[in-house]
C-alpha cells in the first residue's frame, strides 16, 4: 500500500481534509500494526485514471507512508499538508513532491 502511495497509485480526492497527524500518532499506528491490533478499514475507489482514490482512511495511509519512508515534518506546528497543494505528477513520486513543498527530516520512529 505505501509503495502505491509513493508511485501515485493511491490518491487523495479534493474533498478529503488535510493531513494533520502528529509524529506520536504515526508511531502509535505503526505500533498497533506491529502488535497485530486491528485498525479501521481503508476504503478506496478506482477512478478513470486507474488510481485508487482514498475515500476513508487517508490519515492512516499517509501516516504509514511517513513511517515507511522514515521522514516527517521538521516543524511540529506545520506537521500537516493539503494533498491538492503538491504536484506528484511532475515530481516523479510522492516523497519528492512532498519535499519540494515541505521540509521533511529523517526521523527515528519507534
Amino acid at each position: 500500500m505505501v509503495e502505491g502511495v509513493h508511485d501515485n497509485v493511491y490518491v487523495i480526492p479534493e474533498y478529503q481534509r488535510k493531513y494533520r497527524w502528529s509524529k506520536t500518532q504515526v508511531e502509535e499506528l505503526a505500533s498497533s500494526l506491529i502488535r497485530e491490533l486491528p485498525i479501521p478499514p481503508i476504503y478506496t475507489y478506482r477512478n478513470e485514471k486507474g488510481q485508487l482514490e482514498i475515500l476513508d482512511g487517508q490519515q492512516r495511509v499517509m501516516s504509514l507512508y511517513f513511517y515507511y519512508i522514515g521522514k516527517f515534518f521538521k516543524s511540529k506546528k506545520k506537521s500537516g499538508f493539503d494533498y491538492q497543494e503538491i504536484d506528484v505528477d511532475s515530481a516523479g513520486n510522492f516523497a519528492a513532491a512532498l519535499e519540494k513543498k515541505y521540509e521533511l527530516i529523517p526521523t527515528d520512529f519507534i
